[in-house]
């Protein structure tokens, strides 16, 4: 089971980890919220960008934030 929240944190915190743009940021927060809901249908995020645009490593930082259990 996932931990239960605790009052007084802030979405913001995760920004400093994903590598996207301001105006994109909601984009990545509906989806995780949306995953979070508990019953589909679900949000289908798609990633694109260049090269080295850290595509890997934000799907990678979403995946933990929703599943934390080691890989």
């Amino acid at each position: 089971p996932l931990p239960r929240p605790v009052p007084g944190g802030s979405v913001e915190l995760l920004r400093r980890h994903v590598n996207v743009p301001p105006e994109d940021f909601p984009l990545v927060v509906g989806s995780v919220l949306d995953a979070l809901k508990g019953h589909g249908p679900y949000l289908a995020s798609v990633v694109v960008g260049e090269q080295g645009a850290a595509k890997s490593t934000l799907c990678r930082v979403i995946k933990k934030l929703l599943d934390p259990a080691p890989e």
